[in-house]
């Protein structure tokens, strides 16, 4: 391969890295902005329950491993208010509060602001990845004077794998965000039943 067919490989290959990597930035940031709200839930019971606050907390220590809401520890509890940690690492503060001139209207709040710290270690990993396989081939490959050694600026393709997990981390915090969601409406719905 000549040296200017090998710089412009390089080149364009660079170039798609480097807008596959602006784009998934994109889908963090925009993700983030989703996610730096905490999940805010508003319920109307059908009737006044007992002990709403102890049977929720019962719900929550019973959840197993497949939702975000396991390996619950209950930090405080009231009559009015119960305040929780959820996860693995206790990323997932929550706190349930009920109403108290009106006991049928409860008040859900989860914070789930950590669940892009994966994808935010992935964006700059990717990032440095992506410049430093440039840098190398440009450094050593291009000018290497046998046209084999310049071929090798096809490996600029490799940069792939420092690109995906970006996208991978911000639609699963998105998951766990719906799960999230998803698990308390289950929990306050199950409240009348027990």
């Amino acid at each position: 391969m000549n040296y200017e067919d090998a710089e412009s490989t390089l080149n364009v290959i660079f170039a798609g890295a480097t807008g596959l990597w602006l784009a998934s930035a994109a889908l963090v940031r925009l993700v983030a902005r989703k996610c730096e709200d905490p999940i805010v839930e508003q319920f109307t019971l059908q009737q006044e329950l007992p002990d709403v606050t102890r049977s929720f907390a019962q719900q929550l220590a019973g959840l197993q491993n497949a939702t975000p809401l396991a390996n619950t520890r209950i930090e405080s509890m009231t009559d009015d208010e119960l305040v929780w940690t959820s996860g693995q690492r206790r990323r997932y503060p929550g706190k349930l509060t009920v109403d108290p001139d009106n006991r049928t209207r409860l008040s859900v709040t989860i914070d789930s602001t950590n669940v892009l710290r994966g994808a935010r270690i992935a964006l700059t990993i990717g990032l440095i990845l992506t410049i430093a396989i440039y840098v190398a081939l440009r450094t050593w490959a291009l000018p290497h004077e046998h046209g084999a050694v310049r071929g090798q600026v096809f490996q600029m393709v490799q940069a792939i794998h420092g690109l995906w997990p970006p996208f991978l981390f911000a639609f699963m915090a998105l998951f766990v965000r719906r799960k999230l969601r998803d698990d308390v409406k289950r929990i306050v719905n199950n409240l009348a039943f027990l």
